[in-house]
């Protein structure tokens, strides 16, 4: 394991080291240069992160929505590049929300993914999430981090811009 930075000693934070970037306060809006795919660390080992796009779920032309799908692959292939390099083998991707659609995106993952439809898909953004998915999310987190303290579990969902897929990330993370 890598040495203890002297300032998580001086915050009291000595209990070992921090893999990955430092917790953020505020949510990245996820941009083609965004680093990590928008990743951020909820707590000590819950990740999240949450692609927003205005033409996603909408009647957009055929180029507005092409170009919504390879920003979407981008922001899926700068996580998935983070949690290889960082967590290899020790991270679980939950998927809340669509399907991923693609089997390449799986392979970006390790096919380490569960996913949970939830039924916003049009327009795509947060409404209500079913008590039963919320559940059998919470559920599936702590049974995955109980396996092993090197795990982390990254939650992430796609949404139109505004936040909500933020806050119910953050939601999803305090159960």
């Amino acid at each position: 394991r890598p040495r203890l930075p002297r300032e998580r000693v001086a915050a009291g934070l000595a209990d070992g080291p921090r893999r990955g970037p430092p917790p953020q306060t505020l949510w990245p809006v996820w941009s083609e240069k965004s680093r990590h795919g928008g990743l951020v660390h909820l707590s000590e080992r819950l990740l999240a992160f949450c692609f927003e796009d205005a033409r996603l779920g909408t009647m957009a032309d055929k180029y507005d929505l092409q170009e919504a799908k390879q920003g979407y692959h981008e922001c899926l292939r700068g996580a998935a590049e983070y949690l290889q390099d960082a967590h290899a083998g020790e991270f679980m991707l939950v998927n809340l929300g669509g399907v991923l659609a693609q089997s390449s995106y799986y392979t970006m993952f390790s096919n380490s993914c569960v996913e949970f439809d939830i039924p916003w898909n049009t327009p795509i953004g947060p409404g209500v999430c079913p008590l039963d998915v919320l559940f059998a999310t919470c559920s599936s987190i702590h049974n995955w981090l109980s396996m092993d303290e090197d795990h982390v579990a990254v939650l992430h969902t796609r949404c139109c811009p505004g936040g909500y897929g933020q806050s119910f990330l953050q939601f999803v993370a305090a159960c």
